[in-house]
């Protein structure tokens, strides 16, 4: 569907100029958009980027309006492009193509609740007691446990589970494969040096606007609650451990692993790969850089490396390790000289003493 350019800048809030009646029939990259797509320069890049472009319409930075020429295209300005470029693309958003209603194949316990306007796909699984909010959409070959609650709006993709018992918030979207309720990684060491299995009854509790990652894994708790808090967006292959709690409006990059019962504060980023110990507490805003791996408690700031320390300190760290060849080099050359100057005392020593 066509969409003006006036129609844009009402929906983000942004003051247009040029056209207002360019239609576009869609998204596309700045370098890549032609006369009838959208785009938008995101804040800080260099305008010649959009002057470069053949995008119809255009979101650009109301802060670089004092250094753009004239155009022929629609221009929107807003103060974050991004921000914007995201509500437009919901308008060009694909509706979901799940059929109303039940499909034939899937299962779904008698005693199970629907809310108004729930599609269940083919192959997937709602358990007896569980309880779906309006407007939810669970995908082919999903599984919603017995007494499971979730939300309005949520949207559970292909084979995402969501286990016995685990309560999800509105809007919350599993991506395929994500897994919620599993059990946690929890065993008792018994005589013999086996490993005895602790049964996990505890849940998981997952805030409104939460998305997990495809094949991301969210553990139940032993006794009481592994809690997702509101808002917080999970990448992919991310293991979020037993009694974890994390904070609302966090950030988890792939690849990321909090161990048993740490605790993240509001905000908090853990970038790709990052680590966090067991019963470890990351405070308000922590950045965990990529690949740390978090040993002690975190009050906040910036920390990187193994152990994880202030980024400032890991640089300064990394720096003095560039110059350890050069230190080998110098050590070894004082060395010689050192046995230098010890022979020549000796000889000093003896022709001093005499035979």
């Amino acid at each position: 569907m066509e969409r003006r350019a006036e129609e844009l800048a009402a929906l983000v809030g942004g003051e247009l100029e040029g056209p207002a009646d360019r239609g576009v029939i869609g998204p596309a990259p700045l370098e890549e958009a032609g006369p009838d797509q959208v785009s938008y320069l995101d804040a800080g890049q260099p305008w010649e980027r959009a002057e470069r472009s053949r995008a119809g319409v255009l979101l650009a930075p109301a802060s670089a309006r004092t250094g753009a020429g004239p155009s022929a295209r629609a221009i929107i300005w807003v103060d974050e492009p991004r921000l914007a470029f995201a509500r437009v693309l919901e308008l060009f958003q694909e509706p979901p193509w799940l059929a109303p209603g039940v499909h034939p194949s899937a299962c779904v316990a008698p005693d199970a609740e629907l809310g108004e306007g729930v599609r269940v796909g083919p192959q997937a699984f709602v358990g007896s007691g569980a309880r779906l909010g309006d407007g939810t959409l669970v995908y082919p070959g999903a599984r919603v446990g017995r007494g499971a609650v979730v939300g309005q709006a949520c949207c559970l993709r292909e084979n995402s589970v969501v286990s016995d018992g685990v309560r999800l918030g509105d809007r919350v979207i599993l991506q395929p494969g994500a897994v919620v309720g599993s059990d946690g990684f929890g065993y008792a060491r018994a005589p013999g040096g086996r490993h005895r299995k602790i049964p996990h009854l505890g849940t998981v509790v997952v805030g409104d606007d939460v998305e997990i990652g495809a094949n991301s894994t969210i553990d139940r708790a032993t006794l009481g609650e592994t809690v997702i808090g509101r808002g917080t967006k999970i990448d992919n292959l991310v293991h979020v451990a037993h009694n974890v709690q994390v904070g609302e409006d966090c950030l988890l990059v792939a690849q990321v692993g909090v161990a048993g019962s740490a605790r993240l504060g509001r905000g908090v980023v853990l970038a790709g790969q990052a680590g966090v110990a067991d019963h470890v507490q990351l405070g308000d805003g922590t950045v965990v850089a990529a690949q740390a791996g978090v040993l002690k408690d975190v009050e906040g700031g910036l920390v990187s490396g193994l152990p994880a320390r202030p980024h400032a300190e890991t640089m300064r760290a990394l720096a003095a390790q560039r110059r350890v060849p050069e230190l080998v080099r110098e050590v070894a050359a004082l060395r010689a000289e050192v046995g230098m100057l010890r022979d020549e005392l000796t000889y000093l020593r003896a022709e001093r003493e005499g035979p």
